[in-house]
């Protein structure tokens, strides 16, 4: 096979992979704002008339008579819905389609209350970061994520981290149960106490983010490459 075949083909394999991952996210995005209008008008009315899970057991019932074979409308689901949208309420996705929610969250006329409340409330300075994260994890992450974590910073790494490496609802979990947003703190914390902040700049590759290095012998840790021996590497 030639060169030039063999060029096109992977890019014709990217570009299918890149419309998959966009296709995915988009549909993410309508499932989320489903749900989480489905949790509004579920919130709305079992406050007002304190509806109990018979009602919900109904409700249930009829949408799957009404589309046969529909995944995702439970009882359980459908308490979830309330309590996302519950959990969300303040960001007001409300019954707001797609094309609203891009119009309405990123861009130059954006809300700005919601705006100023969200990056107050995580501590971010790019709030559309912040909303194109949310859209691209998963229900279940999210719910994962409710019922795990109370800490609004927490969460906001957990959602970040979700997609920035593609962690599956599994991995999600693990990291959640072996508390990484902690640990992570801990290392960055003991990392400060241990090293000069005079050296910090210089120092050893893997000592920031690996506790092994920590754990070598003294006179060991000398003989590991330096962020200069590494730039020299690359310059030559």
């Amino acid at each position: 096979m030639k060169i030039v075949e063999i060029e096109l083909i992977s890019s014709i394999k990217e570009n299918i992979r890149r419309s998959r991952y966009n296709a995915s996210k988009a549909v993410n995005k309508e499932l989320i704002l489903l749900y989480y209008s489905i949790g509004n008008l579920l919130s709305d009315k079992i406050s007002i008339n304190d509806w109990g899970s018979k009602v919900l057991e109904h409700i249930s019932n009829e949408i799957q008579n009404e589309f046969k074979g529909i995944r995702g409308f439970s009882v359980r689901n459908l308490k979830n819905m309330r309590q996302f949208y519950d959990e969300y309420a303040y960001l007001q996705f409300g019954q707001l389609s797609t094309a609203q929610i891009d119009s309405k969250y990123l861009t130059k006329d954006s809300d700005k209350p919601i705006r100023q409340l969200i990056t107050a409330r995580f501590n971010i300075n790019n709030y559309d970061i912040f909303i194109n994260a949310f859209f691209s994890v998963s229900f279940t992450s999210h719910m994962l994520l409710i019922n795990k974590c109370k800490d609004d910073l927490e969460r906001y790494f957990y959602i970040k981290s979700s997609v920035k490496n593609q962690w599956t609802v599994d991995l999600l979990r693990y990291n959640l149960d072996s508390n990484l947003y902690k640990e992570k703190g801990k290392l960055q914390n003991n990392f400060d106490k241990i090293i000069p902040s005079k050296i910090k700049a210089n120092a050893p590759v893997g000592v920031a983010t690996y506790t092994v290095a920590n754990k070598l012998p003294t006179e060991l840790k000398k003989y590991l490459p330096s962020v200069k021996d590494f730039k020299k590497l690359l310059e030559e």
